[in-house]
């Protein structure tokens, strides 16, 4: 009772602790542990844009991320929750404008030891599918504003479900079942014609890198560790007729373009026998990626490289598509610098409408510098600027004459008008506040 007391205080405290600059331990008493953690994100963005309807340059600020976490332990077993507050999602409905409801709960997961199994534990509950050193990272320890559109064909993004993880010194092996539906479903008991549940297996070796498996870190104000990591992974999933869609249609958010019906020609299409009868189909993934980091005049020299392939097929065709990045950067207490170089290399079956998205199967560029800066470990500034090179983007016309949409910035937006490539320069600034 007095546990409960402390826990309900300390969130009746929490608007009031904006002065207080570290971390809250609200219980450590017996075998209850309990810490409670906040992320603030102000986003500003802008970009050139060759627009004949609207202003080329675009400026625009935004509170990205509003976040509320609590990490601890009850007895051996661990959990962590965290919640999104301010919108950062909203859920579409299925003419794809936003609704007036959004998706709160990000994670709430549990791991429990595996009695007579050294270092292996059985996780479960809704939380990152483990698949990608990219997408694995945390945005709070990002080095750049933004993940790399590298992660956008592949993202699975957080999902249901249960994994088996061993991790011993060196190596570490997963092998997980997702629903592939995403996060934030309500239960539904509906008709349900059966294919497979999304299968996930990752695994590698390590050596200094020893950070959770499904929450790695790109930069910290403490210093990460000297280290070498290389890790692979891959992932299966046939869809499900559930009701009158499918499992992976009815993911709402952090959906990859292979499985997006704004990009994907095949997916959503329903066959002969009638409009909820969609034709379903197989998701295939892999990829590779490491880590290296060595220290250097007091500071860390860091590289990190990754590569993946993904096909969607059924009886009406596949998509593909092919992405990696590649960076290095060099950080010290209070300051950071680095630079990154992204690639897609999309289908040219990538459709909307009958309208081709990429047009052609040539590449897509991305390339980064960016400059991290501390003040007192719990306020950091991260300023990038992306140079977005062969980009697609779709101009919404006539009638309308609103505009153009960078694809890769909004990919829902393919069905806005004739999609052209365009060279992008952008630059973004995140201000950063975190306990």
């Amino acid at each position: 009772m007095k546990n409960t007391r402390k826990i309900a205080l300390a969130m009746a405290l929490f608007g009031l602790m904006s002065g207080v600059a570290h971390s809250i331990e609200v219980v450590n008493k017996d075998d209850v542990k309990l810490n409670m953690h906040g992320t603030l994100q102000s986003y500003a963005f802008t970009n050139y844009v060759n627009d004949e309807y609207r202003d080329h340059l675009r400026l625009l600020l935004f509170v990205r991320q509003a976040r509320l976490r609590f990490t601890g332990e009850v007895n051996t077993i661990k959990f962590d929750v965290q919640y999104a507050f301010g919108g950062e999602e909203g859920v579409k409905n299925t003419g794809g404008t936003v609704a007036n409801s959004s998706l709160g709960l990000l994670d709430f997961s549990a791991d429990v030891p595996v009695p007579f199994l050294s270092q292996t534990y059985f996780k479960f509950g809704q939380y990152k599918v483990p698949y990608g050193l990219e997408r694995l990272e945390y945005s709070a320890n990002l080095m750049y504003a933004d993940r790399s559109i590298a992660t956008l064909p592949f993202n699975q993004g957080r999902d249901v479900g249960f994994s088996l993880v061993n991790s011993a010194e060196h190596h570490v092996l997963s092998g997980s079942i997702f629903t592939g539906g995403g996060r934030d479903n309500p239960i539904r008991d509906l008709p349900i014609r059966l294919g497979s549940p999304m299968l996930v297996v990752r695994g590698g070796y390590k050596n200094g890198i020893d950070e959770n498996l499904f929450e790695q870190k790109q930069t910290d104000y403490d210093q990460l560790k000297p280290g070498f990591a290389l890790f692979g992974n891959a992932l299966y999933m046939e869809d499900s007729r559930v009701g009158h869609s499918t499992v992976m249609q009815t993911k709402a958010v952090e959906k990859g373009l292979l499985t997006d019906s704004n990009w994907n020609p095949y997916i959503g299409v329903a066959d002969v026998t009638g409009v909820s009868n969609f034709v379903t189909g197989d998701l295939w993934q892999a990829g590779a990626d490491m880590i290296w980091r060595k220290a250097l005049a007091s500071g860390i020299f860091s590289t990190e490289a990754e590569a993946n392939y993904g096909i969607y097929k059924n009886t009406l065709g596949y998509v593909e598509a092919t992405g990696g990045r590649v960076q290095v950067g060099y950080s010290k207490s209070f300051w950071g610098l680095g630079l990154r170089y992204a690639v897609i290399f999309p289908d040219d079956k990538f459709a909307k409408s009958g309208r081709k998205v990429t047009g052609q199967r040539d590449p897509i560029h991305e390339i980064t510098p960016s400059l991290t800066l501390y003040h007192k470990k719990f306020f950091k500034i991260v300023m990038d600027a992306p140079l977005l090179i062969d980009v697609p983007v779709s101009v919404e016309s006539s009638p309308t004459k609103l505009g153009a949409y960078v694809l890769t910035d909004q990919p829902d937006q393919t069905n806005a008008g004739a999609i052209t490539r365009q060279t992008v320069p952008s630059g973004r600034l995140v201000m950063q506040f975190s306990f």
